[in-house]
């Protein structure tokens, strides 16, 4: 099975004012990625956390952490 890019997935599952967890969850579906979605033992984000931030950022993308449903905005190109 040939998995499809991150970025490709984002922009595929992306809506408007879309939520952070609810965008992660799309592109990083726990039955088909479950190591991804392991936290380390010794603390911290999730494994798939820093490529999925990584990936909104070089879509041009960010997260508005101060808002409570935390709202991912990518612009379209």
């Amino acid at each position: 099975m040939k998995t499809v890019p991150i970025k490709e997935r984002i922009l595929k599952a992306y809506r408007a004012n879309m939520g952070y967890w609810e965008l992660l969850n799309a592109v990083f579906p726990e039955d088909q990625f479950p190591k991804a979605r392991r936290r380390p033992s010794h603390g911290g984000p999730m494994g798939c956390a820093m490529a999925f931030g990584k990936a909104i950022r070089e879509l041009g993308g960010h997260v508005k952490w101060t808002d409570a449903n935390r709202p991912v905005f990518i612009p379209w190109q």
